[in-house]
């Protein structure tokens, strides 16, 4: 039984190895309002309510005006002094205004390694893995959950082993919701994907501040470490 909720939960960060977008908010539709100010997100990964890991992104604008994101996602599950489960992975993405331009990912899921390399030309994107070489489709993203842009898309590029996959989001409503020590109104999405989950974004400035779901049941959840984004006034 320990090892099926093991394998859901890693079936379910192989969807969420996320990617980049920009700086400062303007419509809610702009990837850019999900950068905060002081350029870094990070999570504490929660598993049944216990630290399971840490996830954490940070901005870099680059001098050509591209913005350079770097993602680290460790989780490690352990009883007693025997550790069960490792999982490490990293992320650099390159992104100009709306457009992803290329991403490098390495992967060691629990002594299993990986790697994606995906380039985004003219019109289409070319994903190279350690078994294969092939093509998608220029509209591809990257499976950011963070990054309301990738709810718009019905496909994404899975940066732990480079495959393409079916996603639905569908916006649930706007709630009430607590966010460390406040309570927010934040927009609910339900993600159809491998793994269904749950993901929040603060309805005013539309940056990611939490995020759920279930394997076997057990509860996985994302508690925001980072402070929250200040409203517009």
């Amino acid at each position: 039984m320990r090892k099926r909720v093991m394998n859901k939960i890693k079936l379910f960060f192989v969807m969420l190895t996320f990617v980049a977008a920009f700086m400062s908010g303007t419509t809610k539709n702009d990837v850019r309002a999900a950068v905060p100010d002081n350029g870094e997100i990070v999570f504490e990964i929660l598993r049944d309510g216990q630290p399971f890991g840490i996830h954490s992104l940070h901005f870099t604008p680059q001098h050509d005006g591209m913005l350079r994101v770097d993602i680290d996602i460790s989780m490690r599950f352990s009883i007693g002094p025997l550790t069960l489960f490792r999982y490490h992975h990293t992320n650099t993405e390159y992104w100009r205004n709306d457009r992803l331009l290329k991403l490098e990912s390495a992967t060691n899921d629990d002594g299993r390694k990986y790697f994606v390399r995906a380039f985004w030309e003219d019109q289409s994107v070319t994903i190279k893995t350690q078994d294969k070489t092939y093509e998608a489709p220029i509209s591809l993203y990257s499976s950011s959950y963070w990054n309301p842009i990738m709810l718009r898309a019905e496909k994404v590029l899975n940066t732990q082993k480079g495959d393409v996959e079916n996603i639905h989001a569908t916006h649930l409503g706007t709630i009430e919701k607590q966010v460390n020590r406040d309570i927010i109104a934040v927009d609910h999405y339900r993600v159809e994907a491998a793994v269904p989950i749950d993901v929040y974004y603060h309805a005013e400035t539309r940056q990611w501040v939490g995020l759920s779901f279930r394997a076997r049941g057990a509860a996985i959840s994302y508690r925001r470490l980072t402070p929250l984004p200040q409203e517009k006034t």
